[in-house]
């Protein structure tokens, strides 16, 4: 779960009259618990618990990318990646390529039908995280640009 969503959900219960909120994904646990002090609401616990998997270590350098002002692009939906156009050797794109907004920087394949993947602004190809014919989950991080 991202950080900003997990600070709004944390708002959200905190104003609300839930007592106790439970939530669990794949990737990890977040228990909360309130207790009434003072007349005012206070988270009492929060518990996370990540499972090894190497989506919470792309999770992870996500994060880290996203403080260093770089642009991620994520997965649009679960399915195989591939990298390259139709049955060519010529990739979409390479690291160093420089990429306008709505160009096609790869595609997702899903229930056998292709889906391209387009960039979402414009900028420099600085990393590609998966490789060609990858499970890539909903949100993966794929691509790290320079803005």
């Amino acid at each position: 779960m991202e950080y900003e969503k997990m600070i709004e959900l944390l708002r959200e219960v905190n104003d609300s009259n839930l007592i106790e909120f439970e939530l669990e994904d794949r990737d990890f646990r977040l228990k909360l618990k309130k207790e009434s002090k003072s007349n005012e609401n206070v988270v009492k616990a929060i518990e996370n618990t990540s499972l090894e998997n190497p989506a919470d270590e792309l999770k992870e350098s996500k994060k880290e990318i996203e403080r260093s002002k770089e642009h991620v692009i994520t997965s649009p939906m679960v399915g195989i990646f591939h990298a390259y156009e139709g049955e060519t050797e010529t990739p979409y794109v390479q690291v160093g390529n420089q990429v306008e907004k709505g160009q096609i920087i790869g595609a997702v394949e899903a229930m056998k039908l292709i889906n391209p993947l387009e960039a979402d602004i414009s900028g420099k190809i600085t990393e590609i995280l998966v490789d060609d014919g990858m499970l890539v989950e909903y949100d993966q991080p794929m691509f790290v640009m320079e803005v």
